[in-house]
């Protein structure tokens, strides 16, 4: 090659088309796309996560209110102490609209049950002890609820200006 023919391969390589110039911004810019795609990604990845920790969080919430739904909402009722005070009789009410299915019911030595009976949402107890120096009662009470779960309440019930309260 003479060197007239270099001077024109020069001269050709510093002439640039249009699809030399698309070639170099391409080259330039690609990776501040690629930067801003991983990014990108990134931020979405981000909060997909909170989204499922906020869902998750969202139905141990709910899940733990659909069972508290459950749990029967007691008050006392029809309480009378017996002769003597040898004993008291009340009715266990379950003020909650889901029904329990009672299994079993204790109350603190040396207290007995000795009558208890379920209709509609009423639990009627008969418990005998001496309530002449005693103001309290301790009572377990074994159940069902409806969404199957087996679920033990202690209620303490104290005997406060004549009528029967529970306080626990």
């Amino acid at each position: 090659m003479t060197k007239k023919d270099w001077l024109e391969v020069f001269r050709t390589l510093g002439d640039k088309d249009l699809f030399d110039i698309l070639t170099i911004i391409a080259s330039v810019v690609s990776p501040f796309l690629l930067l801003l795609s991983i990014i990108i990604s990134y931020k979405s990845a981000k909060a997909s996560e909170q989204s499922v920790k906020l869902n998750k969080e969202m139905y141990e919430v709910q899940k733990r209110e659909r069972d508290e739904s459950f749990l029967p909402i007691f008050m006392i009722d029809n309480f009378s102490f017996g002769p003597e005070r040898n004993y008291i009789t009340f009715d266990l009410v379950n003020k909650n609209d889901k029904d329990i299915v009672p299994r079993h019911a204790g109350s603190e030595s040396p207290a007995e049950i000795y009558n208890w009976q379920k209709s509609d949402h009423v639990i009627k107890f008969t418990v005998y002890d001496d309530y002449h120096s005693k103001d309290h009662l301790k009572l377990w009470l074994y159940y069902t609820t409806l969404n199957h779960k087996e679920i033990n309440s202690k209620l303490v019930l104290r005997i406060i200006d004549g009528d029967l309260v529970i306080q626990e």
